[in-house]
């Protein structure tokens, strides 16, 4: 149970660096079971586009024995990053490439795929997957585009979080076909569910 102190560690720090309510945002989008249960085998886990870090920072507090890198390429977020990884126990790159790193055992992408640009999200997903370890997978979570509470609801709060960003959501059919195009060797793809009917996807790819 000594993890439980480790979140709470970083959620305090988290909060104290960010503020509660954007803390709290960001933690209403992470099923932490449902995420540490597919990387426990994993040895190099790479969080793309991971912002703040605070996914990879709760997930280190779990999982032992794995190595997270938070690819990150702007700069107020590198300046945190850099500043606490020692106590954080990650490690940040600066890139806006996550095939920068080789060997990777699983790449994550958590509420970040629809800041993606359009022009060249299909590529990155397939060199990460050509990129991939035997047996690694490529974990994205989003939100389906859709008249649905959580999608409205995302893509207001994202607008005010990240203004400068051009925010594009897929719609259900559209990852089927993106999951098409990259022909993993297995894949999943399913809605979360909160005591309601959700359109947040847990969309799981192997290698």
């Amino acid at each position: 149970m000594s993890w439980i102190l480790g979140f709470a560690r970083t959620l305090l720090l988290y909060c104290k660096t960010f503020g509660f309510l954007k803390t709290l945002l960001k933690c209403s989008s992470y099923e932490f079971i449902r995420i540490d249960r597919l990387l426990r085998d994993k040895e190099l886990v790479v969080d793309f586009m991971s912002r703040e870090g605070l996914l990879s920072a709760l997930l280190q507090t779990k999982i032992k024995g794995v190595t997270i890198f938070c690819v990150e390429e702007r700069k107020e977020y590198l300046e945190f990053l850099n500043r606490e990884k020692t106590r954080l126990k990650i490690n940040p790159i600066a890139s806006s490439e996550p095939t920068h790193i080789s060997g990777a055992d699983a790449y994550i992408l958590n509420d970040t795929f629809h800041h993606l640009p359009k022009s060249s999200r299909n590529k990155l997903i397939k060199e990460m997957y050509e990129n991939l370890e035997s047996n690694g997978i490529i974990l994205i979570r989003d939100v389906a585009k859709g008249l649905n509470l959580d999608f409205l609801l995302t893509n207001w709060i994202d607008q005010r979080l990240y203004p400068s960003d051009s925010i594009n959501f897929l719609t259900i059919e559209d990852w089927e076909n993106l999951i098409r195009e990259v022909s993993p060797r297995k894949f999943q793809l399913k809605r979360g569910y909160f005591g309601w009917p959700s359109n947040k996807l847990q969309i799981v790819m192997w290698k």
